[in-house]
This record gives structure tokens, sequence and C-alpha cells, in this order.
């Protein structure tokens, strides 16, 4: 089973480019990290869901990862798995540089529930 994260939401904040009423990403947070580099959280709003993903000044995959961020989320979130399954309800998240989250509302996240039509053939 997958989750619905819906249709992208119009918002009336500027997107990324600065213009309103699209449905587009935009910038969620920027700032500098502790020894310098640069990063910004880009998002995009679904009807069901949050998208972020944190993008930085660093080069190569030595630094996925590292550089934290955390970045306060208005509403409450559960983060989806790479199972399929739902986190624990959030109000923020860490994100380290390169690092992405699918953000399921909590008020319309309903856990998948297990296929009933599995059989094991005999052996």
């Amino acid at each position: 089973e997958e989750f619905n994260v819906g249709n992208p939401v119009t918002r009336q904040t500027a997107d990324y480019w600065n213009a309103t009423g699209t449905n587009r990403f935009f910038k969620a947070a920027s700032g500098t990290n502790n020894d310098g580099t640069s990063y910004v959280i880009l998002g995009r709003e679904f009807e069901n869901a949050l998208v972020l993903a944190n993008f930085g000044s660093h080069a190569g995959w030595a630094y996925i990862g590292t550089d934290q961020v955390t970045y306060p989320l208005n509403g409450n979130y559960q983060q989806l798995q790479p199972d399929n399954t739902l986190g624990p309800v959030i109000h923020s998240i860490s994100l380290g540089f390169g690092e992405g989250a699918i953000l399921i509302k909590s008020s319309v996240a309903q856990s998948p529930r297990q296929p009933d039509n599995i059989r094991f053939a005999q052996q």
C-alpha cells in the first residue's frame, strides 16, 4: 500500500524564485553551519504531506548526513520510513547535508495495513 500525498498545495508565500501563488518548491530555511558552510532547506507542500531536502555547499559523498540542521515543523507530522511505515509524531526534524524526508500530516496518516491475501505455497 502506498501513501497518497495528494496534490501540490498552492502557497501564497514566495516560492524559491520569489513568485507567489504557485505550487512549486520553496525555501523553508537557510543559514550558515558551524563550520562556515551554507545550507538551504527546500520544501514542497502537498495536501497530505510535506517534502523537505537539505542542500548545502559541500561537495562529495563523504559529506552526506553531516552538518545537521533542525527544522521546526508547523504541525504534527510522521516521517515516512523506507519500509513504508510511519515514525512517531514529530514537531521538528534534523536533516544533514544531502538528506531529505517525506513527512505525512499526522491528521491524515494511517499506517498501511498488511496484505491479507498472501498465501504461502505448501511444501
